[in-house]
């Protein structure tokens, strides 16, 4: 087997030129067409291979960026004008004009020029922030640090001298300048490598834009596999916005992973809940944590004929086989933007969205903001699971921590809803960062969170766990009631013995972890709490206030 997993990287401003031209020739019919019965001998299309010149540079791995690095420090000791031209609208461009920023380069010797909109009209405009208010504070720093900024300019060519670029001419639909050019990074034109693009096409493989796959990555060869941003779908599967560039590479890989693994070992399968051995399994059960009697049932398939639910069943097998990877982690995308400024941007997968038209969706769910110490963003989804988060501060302290609170209920969130509608809360960063949060930041709350969900009830040995019963509510619910069944689920859910074995196993989880969460009291010490909460000089001053805090808690 043969794996495919390369992606799309920065190329030349030629990449492809040859390919490109001799395209828009045959579109311009200049290109006789040549019939495919009639067969004729036709030059192939040779790509050349694009060298740039010394003072060029096209970032895509740590060794391009240490060898831009150590050239942009030459020039710290000679005495003359420099200029450094950053061309792209990506992220890396941003990052690009923060590290030169953070050598001491001089502002006034940067020049950021940002060819946005695309100039292809096809193109998708959404712009690399995607927020308006983002989008406005990168500008005002740009300007505060007198760095020129050309923006809707287009590369055109660049003049070279030995094997120096010493000039570089952009092109908007107006107006056409001509930059003197010290170093050059070019973030523009991305592109799969121009041999493997070579050796897919000649191999036979199918080439579409991206490498052609189906549901289970193969190419036309079953022996060969491809994943990553770089492949693309069938087109009998309709998914152009389900392409894997718009996915967690992370992810994709797990996939492909699972995937080879269940065909190299069958016997190794991941657990399933499918409708027919959920309803077997969990229905046979003797204890039963929910009851199920009061929430309102779809009666419509209970009236159905056999043989119709057995064609049904069959035809849902069929489009099973054929359903595509479902990929659900957050694209997220931290660093650090000119002017110190910490950006953290998680999101969830799928095609970027503007963040003026998002907003301006009805039922679309929930936006809170906050502008205390920098400015803090999370969206919830009408069920009020948090499914974006945008953070711009100057703060010394990381962001990253606050990717963990993505796919949280706002419920586990401290009613983080709740307190914002209501007004008692303006500041989301001294609010996640408060002791409360901590163990949402812990690599260990994804394993507490997914065993909660397996536990018994308390005192029992066999029974529902809590996914098999929500599992169990979910397929006897009719989901023209949801809002209904939620809450007579949540109700229910309250008299359910779960409630004390999630108790005394999240104590347990606690304990287990008190090195790393010193700040939760456990009731094993809570004497020593006790005594020192009255004879340590530490709480002599706050006694009165902390032993009100303290009866409260207990």
């Amino acid at each position: 087997m043969l794996f495919l997993t390369f992606g799309k990287q920065y190329q030349h401003p030629n990449y492809l030129h040859e390919l490109l031209e001799w395209d828009e020739q045959f579109k311009a019919g200049k290109v006789l067409y040549t019939r495919l019965d009639v067969p004729k001998l036709r030059e192939e299309i040779k790509f050349v291979t694009n060298d740039v010149p010394d003072n060029v540079f096209i970032v895509n791995s740590i060794m391009d960026a240490n060898k831009a690095l150590g050239y942009v420090k030459d020039f710290f000791w000679q005495n003359y004008d420099y200029k450094i031209i950053v061309y792209g609208a990506s992220i890396h461009a941003y990052c690009c004009l923060a590290t030169l920023l953070e050598m001491n380069v001089p502002p006034e010797n940067i020049v950021f020029v940002e060819p946005f909109p695309p100039e292809d009209s096809k193109k998708s405009r959404v712009p690399v922030f995607y927020n308006v208010y983002i989008d406005q504070t990168i500008r005002e720093v740009l300007s505060d640090l007198n760095v020129t900024v050309y923006r809707s300019y287009y590369f055109k060519s660049w003049t070279v001298d030995q094997s120096n670029v010493t000039h570089v001419e952009f092109l908007s639909h107006f107006k056409q300048i001509r930059l003197e050019c010290s170093a050059f990074f070019y973030y523009g034109k991305r592109g799969i490598n121009t041999q493997a693009f070579i050796a897919i096409n000649k191999s036979g493989i199918g080439y579409d834009g991206g490498i052609l796959i189906n549901h289970k990555f193969k190419t036309k060869d079953p022996s060969v596999y491809a994943a990553g941003p770089a492949t693309r779908y069938y087109r009998k599967y309709y998914a152009d916005t389900r392409r894997q560039k718009y996915y967690d590479s992370y992810e994709v890989g797990q996939k492909l992973g699972e995937l080879i693994r269940n065909q190299l070992d069958p016997l190794f399968s991941a657990k399933k809940y499918n409708s027919k051995g959920s309803s077997e399994s969990v229905l046979a059960s003797k204890s039963v944590s929910f009851d199920t009697s009061s929430i309102e049932t779809n009666g419509s398939s209970k009236t159905s004929s056999g043989s119709h639910n057995s064609k049904t069943s069959k035809e849902y097998n069929d489009n099973e086989e054929e359903k595509l990877p479902l990929l659900t982690k957050p694209i997220v995308v931290h660093c650090q933007l000119p002017g110190k400024l910490q950006y953290l941007d998680v999101r969830s997968p799928g095609v970027k969205n503007p963040h003026y038209y998002v907003q301006s969706l009805q039922y679309n769910g929930y936006v809170l903001e906050t502008f205390k110490d920098g400015y803090f963003k999370l969206h919830l989804t009408n069920d009020h699971i948090v499914d974006g988060i945008t953070c711009l501060s100057a703060d010394k302290f990381s962001l990253e921590n606050f990717k963990n609170l993505y796919g949280l209920s706002a419920a586990a969130l401290n009613n983080v809803h709740l307190r914002y509608t209501a007004k008692k809360l303006d500041n989301f960063y001294e609010f996640f960062r408060s002791p409360w949060a901590f163990f949402l930041y812990l690599d260990q709350t994804d394993e507490l969170l997914a065993m909660v969900k397996e536990l018994y009830p308390k005192g029992q040995s066999k029974g529902m766990t809590l996914q098999e019963g929500l599992h169990c509510v979910e397929e006897h619910s009719n989901p023209s009631f949801r809002n209904n069944n939620k809450m007579i689920i949540r109700s229910t859910f309250k008299k359910s013995p779960h409630i004390e074995a999630i108790t005394d196993y999240v104590m347990e989880w606690v304990a287990d972890n008190d090195v790393l969460l010193p700040m939760y009291l456990q009731p094993s010490l809570k004497a020593t709490y006790t005594h020192d909460l009255s004879r340590h000089p530490a709480f002599k001053k706050k006694k009165t206030n902390i032993a009100k805090l303290f009866s409260k808690m207990l």
